[in-house]
């Protein structure tokens, strides 16, 4: 058995050695999670569809799978946590809807006119699916 003749320093990690190793961390996490997009996405610039957290009563049964047929945008964040909304570019647009249940494989498909800034939500009234302004956020 060997023992030790340098006393209980020896496993010490200097104080100031592990404030700056734990600084630069956070620096490094900060810097890491503004250019992955963990913080809160800016939605002034997309027109923001709700169609995952509509009240009941409200809700249309579909929710956004695609615009223009490519897959939608969604907010997203780790950090964070968000309403998956779906973010959609102003202007003219197909989008593709799908019924929550997952159960029937038919898609709806509506053209709509987006605005900057602006909040919708999906609504189902006689029978025929619109878009209209979210005012329940």
């Amino acid at each position: 058995m060997q023992v030790s003749t340098q006393g209980p320093r020896q496993h010490l990690v200097r104080p100031t050695f592990a404030i700056a190793v734990a600084a630069f961390s956070v620096l490094v996490a900060m810097w890491y999670a503004a250019n992955v997009g963990y913080f809160e996405t800016d939605t002034s610039k997309y027109a923001v569809i709700n169609d995952i957290t509509v009240r009941q009563g409200l809700d249309s049964g579909y929710r956004l799978i695609a615009v223009d047929d490519r897959p939608e945008k969604r907010r997203k964040g780790r950090f964070v946590t968000f309403v998956p909304v779906a973010l959609v570019n102003p202007g003219n647009r197909k989008l593709t809807l799908q019924k929550k249940d997952h159960v029937s494989e038919s898609n709806a498909t509506i053209f709509a006119q987006l605005k900057q800034g602006t909040r919708y939500r999906i609504k189902l009234q006689d029978g025929k699916l619109n878009l209209v302004k979210d005012t329940d956020f």
